[in-house]
């Protein structure tokens, strides 16, 4: 986990616009079910 917000730093200090999400199971499908819908919406966005 701490190589993970390491690595989101990194970018955003790079300048990258980014979103972490964080929780419990690792990869899990329980996870991505619950953060996919919220997360196709924040990479098909439009404008920034």
């Amino acid at each position: 986990m701490a190589e993970n917000l390491r690595t989101a730093a990194a970018l955003a200090e790079g300048g990258y616009n980014l979103r972490i999400e964080v929780g419990a199971g690792g990869h899990s499908p329980n996870h991505g079910g619950v953060v996919l819908p919220d997360a196709l919406r924040w990479i098909l966005r439009e404008g920034d």
